[in-house]
């Protein structure tokens, strides 16, 4: 909240933000931007799968939603215990969701609802939301993978792709180098973080 990089194009200064061009516009909210980049890229011509076509965009709100559940677990871990009023059985919760999200995504890739595109093929905005939210949950340890071999694969091949690699959340797009995305681990393991 309140970076000033981004509250000149979006002003609510939240992220995510997609700017167009050089004069600062912005698209904003995740579904909005995921509409807007699948139109731009024409992958929207899925929608004559039929059922398939739903349950991407239904995986695509279970993704938004565990993204979500690992944010309140941070702001309980991170806020509301430092004034010792953080309650675990809520914390519990989240993660219970997060994990059921996690078991549906299994189910999904097993069905071949969600399958990882070849490099150079478009992916829906489903299918990055899904691959963005494994990557968050996984930059922040989410243990996930032991009992979810087909997600392991799946994910493992969306981690190739060119697009993917540019857009890692702890990698300076830039540079190519690691990057500190100021959340994570310590937050979560309840480590006390300075600032």
């Amino acid at each position: 909240d309140d970076v000033p990089t981004v509250a000149e194009s979006n002003p609510l200064a939240k992220l995510p933000t997609l700017v167009l061009g050089n004069n600062g516009d912005g698209v904003y909210d995740s579904k909005v931007i995921c509409d807007f980049l699948e139109d731009e890229a024409l992958t929207n011509k899925r929608s004559d799968l039929g059922p398939c076509n739903w349950r991407l965009r239904t995986l695509h709100g279970c993704a938004d939603g565990m993204m979500d559940a690992q944010v309140l677990i941070f702001y309980e871990k991170k806020i509301r215990a430092e004034n010792n009023i953080a309650y675990q059985a809520w914390i519990d919760g989240q993660n219970e969701k997060i994990m059921r999200g996690f078991d549906q995504l299994e189910l999904e890739v097993g069905r071949g609802t969600l399958q990882a595109p070849a490099n150079d093929t478009p992916a829906s905005a489903a299918e990055c939301a899904v691959a963005t939210c494994v990557a968050f949950l996984d930059t922040v340890g989410v243990r996930w993978r032991d009992e979810r071999p087909q997600l392991v694969e799946w994910f493992q091949r969306w981690q190739k792709r060119e697009s993917f690699i540019k857009t890692r959340a702890d990698v300076n797009w830039k540079t190519g180098e690691a990057t500190d995305i100021g959340f994570g681990r310590d937050v979560l393991d309840g480590k006390k973080v300075e600032g």
